[in-house]
């Protein structure tokens, strides 16, 4: 029984080694110097770890180049073995096994041609990210919590994909990982922001567990050797140089002795601690000084507050602001921000303190400051015991943004009032001929009450319904305002009369989606050019007349020698009926004129 237990081990050792070493496949993108290609090499830290260990375990390494979003996929379903250069998370974890021993520690950075010093600074701004990339994702719920909005452009693709989005203009910010940013960023004219955020472990992944076990062995191994493979790539690829020394073994020393040198490692570390913490102090007073630049060259506002609303600290911009009461620092917020005596009443910062959440409001700038007008983000800071201690304010000044804001409300409100006391129709209505707004007088004219459903097939005769397809393919085929054209309506009561109407295209994104309308109504018009057109008949008939009397009294007149005085007799009579034909050519032709005189004072 020994040995069939003993034979199968071995039968099932075999198999496995035969599997592994029949032909592994390997995910790899372009994300150097952990991975990438080279040509037709790969080349990186990743793989000089990874052929290390096929060379010692008879693995036949096959790459499976491509980007990083598929090989997520791909490693996901089961289509390649191992994965290179992947970010360990919660949610990855949930999909896919990882190496315990870490390669590297990493964050991402926010890379872009100008400097951006915080999250609120990526308001509106296109964003390229890889997608699916773990600093994609996490900046994703970063911009959420801060609620900032922007545009994430997701990228199918790697790191240098990202940078070709803001090369091209594409985005005018880009989501990298910090190695990769410190290396490549300004070979593309970019640099590296001081937005940082989600640090990482880089690790190997895959779905066999028997074969990360196998990666974990080596390199814990390779980790305890400072001269193994993977100390010489950190400083092929990196520039680390590890210094190490040989141990001392335990047989040499008496107990006595252990004791003594203890004692001296004691003293020398104390003399050692002294000496760090002096020369970790000045770096500390370095650093805050070099904050404390950072703090003051920002443009916007910052402003910090304790829990009674005293200010602490403030920046240079608030210092500008206010300049008139300063110092700031020690006085109420209140008192040097709105010269007022008591908190401001709807205050976001006394929000903020009791919701312990993000609150932000549009506030007045001091009166006579060039400053008229703010937008205030409070931000609550905690103790260890989850009480808000203080409130980050963060001020930004939009008084040109509020003025234009104004105007253009102002201009809206003119053009509302111009819309709703036209004398004219004034409508809009989509390409399927649905109203989407109109004036009072339309609903005077129509005869509808406000909000009633109608559309234009409603108010238009049928006759003319293909007519009016054809004005608004005209309207869609050109792309400017249609010539002047006539179209008989009716109203709800079913009354018909006429419109002129001018019809304009109403763009989006370059693309006409409404049609806005101007109509008059010229019904009165059209009957007083009928009574016009019927005075010109009947003044052309006159004009006959005229011309026949004008002839029969010259007859008359010729006739004479040989009619005698019957020719005049006959001439009179016909002289009376031209009198009275010139006495209605006379009435048409003043009746005509009254009605020309009208038409053209209307126009």
């Amino acid at each position: 029984m020994k040995y069939v237990i003993v034979f199968v081990s071995i039968t099932l050792l075999i198999h496995v080694s035969t599997s592994l070493a029949a032909e592994l496949i390997v995910g790899v993108y372009d994300n150097p110097p952990l991975v990438s290609r080279d040509n037709l090499n790969y080349v990186g830290l990743y793989i000089d770890i990874l052929e290390y260990i096929a060379e010692k375990e008879g693995w036949l390494i096959v790459y499976d180049y491509d980007h990083f979003p598929n090989l997520l996929k791909k490693l996901e379903n089961g289509q390649i073995d191992l994965m290179t250069a992947i970010a360990y998370s919660e949610e990855r974890a949930k999909l896919f096994n990882f190496t315990n021993e870490t390669i590297l520690s990493n964050w991402g950075v926010i890379v872009s041609k100008d400097r951006y010093n915080s999250i609120v600074e990526l308001e509106n701004l296109k964003i390229a990210g890889v997608k699916g990339d773990i600093y994609t994702e996490s900046l994703k719920k970063l911009l959420e919590g801060f609620d900032v909005k922007c545009e994430i452009l997701e990228v199918e693709g790697d790191y240098v994909t990202v940078f070709e989005a803001l090369k091209s203009g594409l985005a005018e910010v880009g989501i990298v990982s910090r190695i990769y940013g410190s290396l490549y960023a300004k070979d593309y004219g970019l640099q590296l922001t001081n937005i940082i955020f989600s640090p990482v472990e880089l690790k190997f992944a895959s779905k066999n567990k028997t074969l990360l076990s196998i990666v974990d062995k080596y390199l814990t191994e390779m980790k305890e050797d400072k001269g193994s493979i993977y100390y010489q790539s950190l400083d092929k690829w990196f520039g680390i140089r590890m210094y190490f020394k040989e141990t001392i073994t335990d047989w040499v020393y008496k107990t006595i002795g252990l004791v003594i040198l203890l004692a001296l490692l004691l003293a020398f570390g104390i003399v050692l601690m002294s000496k760090e913490v002096k020369k970790r102090t000045k770096k500390l007073a370095e650093n805050e000084k070099l904050l404390k630049t950072i703090f003051d060259t920002i443009q916007d506002g910052i402003s910090l507050l304790d829990s009674e609303m005293n200010v602490i600290m403030v920046n240079k911009a608030m210092e500008k602001w206010y300049s008139k009461n300063v110092p700031l620092v020690g006085k109420k917020c209140y008192k040097v921000y709105r010269d007022r005596n008591e908190p401001c009443e709807d205050c976001p910062t006394l929000k903020a303190i009791s919701s312990g959440k993000i609150e932000k409001a549009i506030v007045p700038g001091l009166k006579d400051s060039e400053v008229e007008w703010l937008e205030l983000f409070c931000y609550p800071v905690f103790d260890e015991n989850g009480k808000v201690k203080m409130v980050v304010e963060f001020v930004r000044d939009i008084t040109a943004k509020k003025k234009a804001e104004d105007k253009l409300r102002e201009a809206f409100e003119r053009y509302e009032y111009l819309w709703e006391n036209a004398n004219d129709v004034m409508f809009v209505h989509n390409l399927a001929g649905n109203f989407i707004k109109v004036n009072k007088k339309a609903y005077e004219i129509f005869g509808y009450k406000e909000g009633s459903n109608v559309t234009i097939w409603d108010i238009v005769d049928e006759r003319y319904h293909e007519f009016v397809r054809e004005r608004i393919n005209e309207v869609l085929k050109n792309k400017r305002p249609s010539k002047a054209y006539e179209l008989p309506c009716k109203t709800k009561d079913g009354r018909t009369f006429w419109l002129e109407i001018v019809a304009h295209p109403l763009f989006r994104q370059g693309e006409v989606f409404a049609i806005h309308g101007i109509a008059r109504d010229i019904t009165e018009r059209k009957k007083l050019l009928e009574r016009l057109e019927k005075d010109i008949e009947l003044i052309a008939k006159l004009i006959d007349r005229i011309r026949n009397d004008l002839t029969a009294i010259r007859g008359f007149c010729e006739l004479y020698p040989e009619l005698g005085p019957n020719a005049i007799e006959k001439a009179l009579v016909k002289i009376d009926e031209l009198t009275e034909t010139l006495g209605e050519l006379d009435k048409a032709w003043k009746e005509s004129e009254e009605i020309r005189e009208y038409i053209f004072k209307r126009k």
